[in-house]
């Protein structure tokens, strides 16, 4: 592999861990000021946030990583999913002992807000890919953009791609730029997830 492709993937890493060093604190501080709707003891605090105000500054935040969003709010329930790519360093039950590599992770919350103000939130991993998958998509794709990548990187979190790589082992998932990503279906923690290992280029 030459090393201006694994800089380049490496450079795009920083980013992403840079930009969620930054949007996951962001987010726990939004997260706990629209629990603060929650009555305590008969009285609501005064400083609070409405759902309304609460998506608008959720999708206001950094979104170089943003591969899927969604929010609806209506008659006052409030629902919002993401899924991000974010700099993390990562190690699967499968791959034995040793120190965690840098990966992009697949990393989602889902927040739902009901009318009674109770806050349900959900996090986690759906996969990631190793940085050798992200420097091999950027040596072989034509467009090597972080937008182009990230593009690419979001065709694993399609309905229709994720649910064909969960059903067996290994998979070959097509992306945007006509490549596919080769990985294989792993356990991280309590979860099955995607762990990425290359990326190939296009039949002639």
């Amino acid at each position: 592999m030459p090393v201006e492709y694994v800089g380049l993937a490496r450079a795009l890493w920083r980013r992403l861990d840079a930009e969620w060093r930054t949007v996951e604190p962001a987010q726990i501080a939004l997260i706990e000021r629209l629990r603060e709707r929650l009555p305590r003891r008969g009285f609501r605090p005064k400083r609070s946030i409405s759902s309304h105000a609460f998506a608008a500054q959720w999708s206001a935040l950094p979104s170089l990583g943003t591969l899927l969003y969604g929010c609806k709010n209506d008659h006052g329930w409030l629902r919002i999913s993401e899924v991000r790519a974010i700099g993390a360093r990562l190690s699967f039950e499968d791959w034995g002992m040793g120190e965690a590599e840098p990966a992009i992770a697949l990393w989602a919350i889902r927040i739902a807000a009901d009318p009674q103000d109770r806050v349900h939130v959900e996090t986690f991993v759906l996969g990631d890919l190793a940085l050798h998958a992200v420097a091999r998509r950027v040596q072989r794709g034509v467009d090597r953009s972080d937008a182009a990548v990230l593009r690419d990187v979001a065709a694993l979190v399609t309905t229709d791609n994720f649910v064909t790589a969960m059903r067996g082992g290994e998979f070959r998932l097509p992306c945007a730029s006509g490549g596919s990503w080769i990985g294989r279906r792993v356990r991280y923690r309590d979860r099955l997830t995607l762990a990425v290992r290359t990326y190939v280029e296009a039949p002639p």
